[in-house]
């Protein structure tokens, strides 16, 4: 690249010395190569034709002049990111190609958020919850890291569960295919010692769309296969005779960003998760109501009545209001489906949830 900023500059020299368009200089060819150079080389060539001093049209051609020229015409965008940057945009939710197409400069992000969440269904109460991530970007590659706690005072079936846990790891790489589409894996982590299955993982493949990508309207949506793995706690394993669920899962995503005024954003998100094998549904084996088809071992007291696939849909709807260029209020409410709940874990779940969220980039 310094070999060629030499040598257009050589022939920026030449073009003044010789006065012409084409004894010692291909204007075609520096068209072609570089379009903001040529524009400047025609106004060098309009200058001397007004009979202005040479030192004039020199000055408007030094070395820095023309360094800055050919550096915009590589990167014609890269102040679009510098944009970004400075008002704090939520790249992160857009196309890499959107203002910025084919640039490689890195983009990163630490967002922080501190929730207070009142808890309805399976478990009852208030929890508060902190959650960090990190994005990069570079090119048409965008990286997430995110990590989350919970610490709170519930009730779970009556009675109050103290030593709760809950924690999430969660890493997405998504690549831009182009403005429209993109491609995305990831691995999710989560435990919560509240849930009868109080473990999971997942990893996942999968391709998404843009649906619409403009400053008042954010649109995604993103389908996936993979294979998640639920561990039972050590109390419910021997319950059932079963550690764990491994099984193959589709899973399904949207998310709308809809910017009502420059400081008021509404958010809206579902997910459906389907089960791709057949799970095992256990009941307690004394119920003379139901009829068991299987028994893992003989001091299991919950017992197989039928093997079907798990469906479980979450619904999310919110406000976020934006108090300066690094921290918002949000507020969301949270529905959770579940066609096949484990042993005494509720089917219904639904949270209210306050949050502060700090953006640094």
């Amino acid at each position: 690249m310094i070999h060629f900023k030499f040598i257009i500059m050589s022939a920026v020299f030449t073009f003044l010395s010789v006065k012409s368009y084409g004894s010692s200089l291909d204007l075609d060819y520096v068209k072609k190569v570089d379009l903001k150079l040529y524009q400047r080389l025609v106004e060098i060539k309009k200058c001397q034709d007004t009979q202005k001093s040479a030192s004039e049209c020199v000055k408007k051609t030094t070395p820095d002049n023309i360094s800055k020229i050919s550096d915009e015409a590589e990167n014609p965008i890269s102040k679009n990111n510098e944009k970004l940057k400075s008002e704090q945009t939520q790249w992160w939710l857009t196309s890499s190609y959107y203002k910025a197409p084919d640039v490689k400069q890195w983009l990163n992000a630490v967002q922080s958020t501190f929730s207070i969440d009142k808890l309805y269904g399976n478990i009852e109460g208030s929890q508060y919850s902190a959650d960090l991530k990190y994005y990069s970007r570079y090119g048409q590659w965008t990286h997430l890291f995110s990590l989350g706690y919970a610490k709170d005072y519930v009730k779970q079936s009556g009675l109050v569960a103290l030593d709760r846990k809950y924690h999430l790891f969660n890493y997405n790489a998504r690549y831009d295919l182009n403005e429209s589409w993109f491609a995305q894996l990831g691995y999710l982590e989560e435990k919560d010692t509240s849930l009868a299955l109080e473990d999971a993982a997942v990893h996942f493949a999968g391709v998404g769309s843009y649906i619409y990508n403009t400053d008042k309207f954010i649109l995604t949506s993103f389908a996936a296969l993979g294979d998640k793995t639920e561990r039972f706690s050590l109390g419910n394993s021997e319950l059932t005779g079963l550690d764990k669920f491994n099984y193959k899962v589709a899973y399904g995503f949207q998310r709308l960003k809809w910017n009502l005024s420059k400081e008021l954003a509404f958010i809206q998100s579902f997910e459906v998760y389907h089960s791709l094998d057949a799970l095992a549904d256990f009941e307690l084996a004394e119920d003379v109501n139901l009829e068991c088809i299987e028994t893992l071992t003989s001091s299991a007291t919950y017992c197989i009545v039928e093997y079907e696939n798990r469906n479980k849909i979450i619904l999310s709807l919110g406000l976020e209001y934006k108090l300066n260029q690094y921290l918002s209020l949000s507020y969301s409410l949270d529905f959770t489906k579940d066609s096949q709940p484990f042993l005494t874990d509720s089917s219904n779940n639904a949270s209210h949830s306050l949050s502060i969220i700090a953006n640094f980039q």
